[in-house]
């Protein structure tokens, strides 16, 4: 596994007996006592998934509005603070170059929630769909953030515990951008990817654990 890249929650892990594999270069757990049971769990009870091999973008300046719906499908400007949108990503040719969530943080502000295995493809691609508009900044944060997916019917109740923000009240495809979770600073969103309820914490790689 030394040649494979890994998560802040690598560590957390092996103490915990996950069986370990190489997803898309990645060191992850594929299971902890059992996929079936994991599985029953997640459409059942709460189950939580380390994501931070998952890829963020910060788009931001202006123009950045314009720039995105050049290059995505969904229409972006549908956004507003605090929703997500969920869009393919194209090329000219129309193939798909990924899929992605679209954090509406603020005016001409964005964070692209990209998947693991085409960080620096997709990083590429939006500098070069950017050129037209120069004031718009786009940064690659992933190896800034860190990413834990909490899934299944009773995940409201479970992180209502530890998260001071009124879950209930945050909708499907939303966010928070400043939320206490157990003292920590994290941006919290709500878009259940598994089918089930379900949360999804960013905070910096240090506090994962």
């Amino acid at each position: 596994m030394d040649n494979l890249k890994k998560t802040p929650l690598y560590e957390t892990h092996i103490k915990y007996g996950g069986k370990i594999i190489d997803f898309a270069g990645w060191a992850l757990p594929v299971q902890f006592t059992s996929i079936l049971d994991e599985h029953h769990l997640t459409r059942k009870g709460v189950t939580m998934f380390d994501v931070s091999d998952m890829g963020e973008l910060e788009i931001k300046g202006p123009g950045s509005l314009a720039m995105l719906e050049k290059l995505l499908v969904n229409n972006i400007s549908k956004g507003y603070p605090g929703r997500v949108i969920y869009s393919p990503m194209c090329n000219p040719e129309g193939g798909c170059v990924d899929d992605l969530m679209v954090c509406c943080l603020g005016p001409e502000r964005y964070l692209l929630v990209i998947n693991a295995g085409n960080i620096e493809k997709d990083f590429n691609w939006v500098k070069e769909v950017a050129k037209p508009w120069p004031q718009v900044e786009v940064k690659n944060l992933s190896s800034a953030v860190a990413e834990i997916a909490i899934q299944g019917p009773l995940s409201e109740p479970a992180m209502q515990t530890i998260a001071k923000a009124p879950l209930a009240d945050l909708k499907y495809y939303h966010l928070y951008e400043n939320v206490d979770v157990g003292g920590i600073n994290t941006m919290f969103a709500r878009t259940g990817y598994t089918g089930e309820d379900g949360f999804e914490i960013y905070c910096t790689p240090e506090e994962a654990p």
